[in-house]
């Protein structure tokens, strides 16, 4: 009988270590994903500097020194004065005496004639609100951008809908501020003819 019941309490050691299988090959390979996480980095801009016809869409960059060597001392200046503005009626309510691309006072801009409406404009890359007054929201003022703390303008010169949306069917304007400003500063300009009469 002794012999019978140590048979028996084998028998019950060999079963109960063989319901604890040793960890599957499986197992470790999953804790040792789980260790090694990898962030996954997508990159959507570039800060290297390259000449504008080098870029995948042809880019016209105005820089603020140029603006003010040529004259311009605000943003409505400087844009619709631009090569891609030029010869496209700009419109607002000096020219036809009523309401029209947002109220009384607003400068917008129109690349290729296509309307305000269709030139999306951009500050740092994100986009402006629409002004309007009476119910006509037209397309950004550009007399909100303030001329002393834009760096420049890019102004892309292909239309971009497919990216930015119908707004963007003329093309696309992004004003770049000016990084780490430095105490405060005071324009003053003045225009005279060269001629009286």
């Amino acid at each position: 009988m002794g012999a019978v019941f140590m048979a028996g309490s084998a028998m019950i050691a060999t079963s109960a270590f063989a319901q604890t299988p040793p960890p599957a090959p499986a197992q470790q390979e999953e804790e040792e994903d789980e260790k090694k996480v990898e962030e996954k980095v997508t990159v959507t801009g570039s800060r290297i500097r390259r000449n504008e016809f080098t870029a995948p869409s042809p880019i016209q960059v105005i820089t603020n020194e140029q603006s003010i060597l040529r004259g311009q001392i605000d943003a409505a200046d400087v844009l619709q004065q631009g090569s891609l503005a030029a010869g496209s009626q700009q419109i607002n309510n000096q020219l036809t005496g009523f309401v029209a691309e947002g109220g009384p006072g607003v400068n917008t801009v129109s690349l290729r004639g296509l309307g305000a409406t269709r030139t999306l404009v951009l500050l740092n890359g994100r986009r402006l609100s629409p002004a309007g007054t009476r119910g006509q929201v037209g397309a950004v003022d550009l007399n909100v951008l303030p001329q002393s703390v834009i760096n420049r303008y890019e102004i892309l010169k292909d239309g971009a809908s497919s990216v930015y949306g119908s707004d963007a069917v003329a093309g696309v304007i992004n004003g770049i501020t000016v990084r780490n400003i430095d105490g405060g500063g005071i324009n003053v300009s003045t225009a005279l003819p060269f001629e009286g009469g």
